[in-house]
């Protein structure tokens, strides 16, 4: 299946749903595949996956180990690009009976209580056949078969997304259950919350599309994607200034994590805030600040990003002190409720004392059906 195949929109699921799903298809002994576009999380998926197995089953969870004790539940997360057929089952002679056979190799499971994930399968179409029979019956011919309680999943990319990947063959497909990984600005900054810096998670209420730019024609350019964003979220939390005018190579850094679609759209973002003067006298004296804010209600480009940038600057200062939120959201109130929404999920997320304040109460009955 792929991203230009219609049923691709019908089964598409966002990341933070999947491990649910998981649970529902394993009570059935059913694996599951995820396609999607690098950079989407599927991976990590599997971390998480195992993490709720574990937990089901009370054991601790290690990774990435040959073997685990007996109180243990293992993950091994296997990526197909490293291996050729011959390194999951070793071809062999027994020297006492001179007959051929097929040795398991430390690739796979040998201990009970785990989960087996396998990356990249769709780059070695000639393994298809045994990661088929795999993962539906749970063995390999008569040579391997999967420990007890062990489960298996697999990941690659779209064949449209030129990562190397080969459509999956039909009776690969039939074997297992198919979820399209379809990441969203709004499940992405629900999933890491605290974790993100304030300018990303705003920019990302503001600019959902931005939450992945790939594109398979633009060979060889880097894109904004769930993890790149996430690195700028952390090179953010280190101090660095994306818009500093000091420094030449603030544009070079970001665009060679997020591509110069998501770096553009940025950085104009954090230039609007030089036009909007002073916030202060905004925030005490709405008022008086009457023709910036209409201006700032107008549909332009340019206002959007302004507000976006002034929701970004206003999170900021709930985050050193939650009490600036009342004198804030009632300016907010006076361009739009939307604003006003991004604002305070952006305040949660950065300091959840907000929710103590009196104004966050009245402004909870006033859009609850907007956005909670």
């Amino acid at each position: 299946m792929d991203s230009n195949d219609p049923s691709f929109w019908v089964n598409r699921v966002q990341p933070q749903e999947i491990p649910a799903i998981a649970m529902d298809l394993f009570k059935i002994g059913k694996a599951f595949h995820l396609q999607g576009s690098p950079g989407t999380g599927k991976t990590y998926i599997g971390e998480v996956v195992a993490e709720l197995l574990a937990e089901r089953f009370g054991l601790k969870l290690v990774k990435n180990q040959m073997r685990w004790d007996k109180g243990e539940f293992g993950l091994i997360q296997a990526n197909m690009s490293h291996y050729e057929s011959e390194d999951w089952m070793m071809p062999l002679i027994n020297p006492k009976t001179s007959k051929y056979e097929r040795t398991a190799t430390s690739v796979l499971p040998v201990s009970d209580n785990g989960l087996f994930q396998i990356d990249e399968i769709a780059k070695k179409p000639e393994t298809f056949r045994f990661v088929a029979q795999l993962m539906n019956e749970g063995r390999i011919g008569f040579d391997y078969f999967l420990p007890k309680n062990t489960y298996c999943m697999s990941t690659s990319n779209y064949t449209s997304d030129r990562a190397g990947a080969h459509h999956l063959h039909t009776d690969l497909i039939n074997r297992m259950a198919i979820l399209n990984v379809h990441p969203t600005a709004e499940g992405f900054c629900k999933h890491h919350g605290g974790e993100l810096a304030p300018d990303i998670m705003g920019f990302l209420k503001w600019f959902p599309d931005k939450i992945l730019t790939f594109n398979p024609k633009d060979v060889g350019e880097p894109f904004a994607s769930p993890r790149s964003i996430f690195a700028v979220s952390q090179l953010l939390d280190t101090g660095f200034d994306p818009n500093n005018a000091t420094n030449p190579n603030a544009y070079k850094v970001l665009r060679s994590l997020v591509g110069e679609a998501f770096t553009n759209e940025f950085q104009a973002v954090l230039r609007a805030s030089m036009s909007l003067g002073d916030v202060d006298d905004m925030i005490k004296d709405p008022e008086g600040s009457r023709a910036k804010i209409e201006t700032l209600k107008s549909d332009s480009s340019n206002a959007r990003s302004q507000l976006c940038s002034l929701t970004m600057m206003l999170a900021k200062r709930c985050k050193r002190d939650a009490s600036n939120f009342g004198d804030i959201i009632r300016l907010l109130h006076k361009i739009d409720d939307e604003s006003a929404v991004v604002f305070t999920h952006m305040a949660l997320q950065v300091n959840p004392k907000v929710k103590e304040q009196p104004e966050f109460a009245e402004h909870y009955e006033r859009n609850q059906g907007f956005y909670f």
